[in-house]
């Protein structure tokens, strides 16, 4: 049997949670980065942005639909609770 392969083109907005502690030092947690970077088993990397403010929350919006298309895999799209 051979192994299966699908380009599956998709986009994921991941508005990141409070870290596991309390108070404000950890309002905008930003943990998922690190998840996002590093996930599949290593053949293959996944495009992450990572808008900075409001405008770019809305280009990405258009960026990320045309890289999912042009590269067929998934794009993430990552924030913090204030941008959020």
């Amino acid at each position: 049997m051979g192994s299966h392969f699908a380009e599956l083109p998709g986009v994921f907005w991941d508005i990141q949670r409070v870290g596991p502690s309390t108070g404000l030092p950890t309002r905008t947690g930003q943990g998922d980065v690190q998840f996002a970077y590093t996930l599949g088993h290593g053949d293959a990397r996944h495009p992450v942005l990572l808008p900075s403010s409001v405008a770019e929350c809305f280009e990405f919006g258009t960026t990320s639909l045309n890289l999912a298309d042009h590269l067929q895999t998934p794009i993430f799209v990552l924030s913090d609770l204030d941008l959020g």
